[in-house]
């Protein structure tokens, strides 16, 4: 039985005082949208190089970076403990 997901959704100050938290299937769905994103960006960045082969993770990492540094803060917390 794998542990409940947990993840954070933050607005900016002036919209949401209170931050709501997603648990469940909310913040496995946010996962999987998030991790498609970086997968679109990394297999773009792939397709910018020609195709070289041998640079997935640098590409998967890079995606990763331009994605989950954009416009959103994502924690990941331990049995509710940061």
């Amino acid at each position: 039985m794998s542990a409940t997901k947990l993840a954070f959704s933050s607005l900016p100050a002036s919209v949401l005082v209170t931050p709501s938290f997603l648990v469940g299937r909310e913040a496995e769905d946010l996962q999987e949208r998030i991790a498609n994103r970086v997968r679109e960006r990394a297999q773009l960045l792939f397709q910018q190089s020609g195709g070289a082969p041998g640079n997935d993770e640098a590409n998967w990492l890079q995606a990763e970076a331009e994605i989950l540094h954009s416009n959103m803060e994502v924690r990941e917390s331990v049995n509710g403990c940061r």
